[in-house]
């Protein structure tokens, strides 16, 4: 879907184009080929990095062909077809098997990484707005140069660049998120809520089951979940584990024996417990 985008979405949206300048036109297309070869690159190398790129471009490009749709300049076609190309590449890009073949494609040896899910709060609120500030960090200062806005242009460029580090930095821990099957048993990667990641080895695994969702947790178990209670999986220890806990800016202390998180796999997560000599329900 994404190698289409220059056929099926990109006339609608140069068509916006036309009441601006040469040079205004010309940098415009050339950053959205530029974005759209890295993410085609990204794609090639299948890393936690690259699906941070697709899931970042993929979401914009949408939100680009939207705004095309709506100045009403492309044609209905051209516009229609650009908004359906362009949601099928950024929900595709959200899928659980692309976020599993990027991570798997960093993984170590012998294990299997199965992502965590998105907090759903994040969807609709800070990831959108920092997806917002990546494309105007980095259209903004090119443009304003294009259109002889010079010290604009050039602050443009200094703030955007801090704009985008800042963003990426913020939203490439999403990528990161997982639950890993290795030979010694089972860790949990997640830098949004732990420190560090946690093995937690086989001979003290009692098993990993399901929990429905919508329903109470266990009574003490520490919920990493980070409100996606969906795909909802328990992971039951023989005795209290020590973990360190992510607190803003610090790092909290604190022993579980019961852990809840929420795999977006979470069907072929347990199978692969199981094949693994890991308990499961």
């Amino acid at each position: 879907m994404w190698v289409t985008l220059p056929v099926t979405a990109a006339p609608a949206i140069t068509a916006c184009l036309a009441p601006h300048s040469g040079p205004v036109r010309n940098v415009t297309v050339a950053l959205l080929a530029l974005a759209w070869a890295v993410t085609l690159a990204s794609l090639a190398v299948a890393r936690p990095l690259g699906l941070t790129a697709l899931r970042s471009a993929a979401p914009i490009a949408l939100g680009l062909a939207v705004a095309a749709a709506a100045s009403g300049r492309p044609g209905t076609g051209a516009a229609a077809l650009a908004v359906v190309a362009t949601a099928a590449a950024a929900v595709l890009a959200g899928s659980a098997e692309v976020g599993r073949w990027c991570a798997q494609g960093a993984a170590y040896g012998d294990e299997e990484r199965y992502p965590l899910r998105i907090p759903p709060a994040l969807l609709v609120t800070l990831i959108p707005l920092a997806l917002a500030l990546l494309a105007l960090g980095v259209a903004a200062g090119p443009l304003l140069l294009a259109a002889r806005a010079w010290v604009p242009g050039v602050v443009g460029l200094l703030v955007g660049a801090l704009l985008v580090v800042g963003t990426v930095r913020s939203l490439h821990p999403l990528s990161r998120r997982w639950a890993v099957i290795v030979p010694a048993g089972f860790v949990l990667h997640d830098p949004m809520t732990m420190s560090d990641p946690i093995l937690f080895m086989r001979e003290h695994i009692v098993g990993v089951t399901v929990h429905p969702g919508g329903r109470p947790l266990p009574e003490g178990t520490l919920d990493l979940r980070l409100g996606a209670s969906r795909t909802t999986a328990i992971l039951r220890l023989d005795d209290e584990a020590p973990l360190g806990l992510r607190r803003r800016s610090t790092t909290v202390g604190t022993q579980a024996r019961t852990i809840a998180f929420a795999p977006v796999l979470r069907d072929a997560l347990l199978t692969a417990c199981a094949q693994r000599r890991i308990p499961v329900a």
